[in-house]
């Protein structure tokens, strides 16, 4: 499944991550973390097309700018894809 998320990514970025491993957890979706060529690091889940990762994504979007949680940055949303900050910002 990694391959399908390193194409996802680089169709959302414009460019191919350094590097994919996979974590534990997830729910709805295979998670992984994904490591750029500049070093930056993001969290990404690669689900099936049932909106569960878009509304997750939105969710996350919504208790960011709406609450004092200290939610990660959600940096892309799909009905298939998620990638957002690596941690949140505290």
């Amino acid at each position: 499944m990694a391959t399908d998320l390193e194409f996802q990514i680089q169709l959302a970025l414009g460019h191919a991550p350094h590097s994919i491993k996979p974590l534990s957890g997830g729910s709805v979706a295979e998670v992984f973390q994904i490591s750029m060529p500049d070093g930056d690091q993001f969290v990404g889940k690669l689900g099936q097309s049932s909106g569960a990762l878009l509304s997750e994504g939105w969710m996350l979007e919504y208790l960011r700018n709406n609450s004092s949680l200290p939610v990660p940055k959600v940096f892309y949303s799909s009905d298939q894809l998620l990638k957002r900050a690596a941690a949140a910002v505290i």
